[in-house]
């Protein structure tokens, strides 16, 4: 969705701040927890990205105003 509405420099900035999360989470948890270490990480990079996301997308949503017109519908 966001790079459908052209925030797609949003979506990378995202995307690169969850690798980096969880690359960090790897290099803390695996020493300790191992493959269970390295799935808390993968979940936590990811539920980060989801959450950025769909806190971005929702902020968004309410400020675009699409034009009704038959090469553009709106989207409800």
């Amino acid at each position: 969705m966001l790079i459908a509405t052209g925030r797609g420099a949003i979506f990378g900035l995202i995307n690169l701040v969850a690798v980096l999360i969880n690359i960090s989470l790897n290099f803390l948890l695996i020493p300790q927890l191992g493959a269970t270490g390295a799935a808390l990480a993968s979940m936590g990079g990811t539920a980060i990205m989801l959450g950025w996301q769909a806190t971005t997308i929702f902020r968004y949503r309410h400020r675009i105003i699409l034009p009704m017109t038959p090469t553009n519908p709106a989207i409800d």
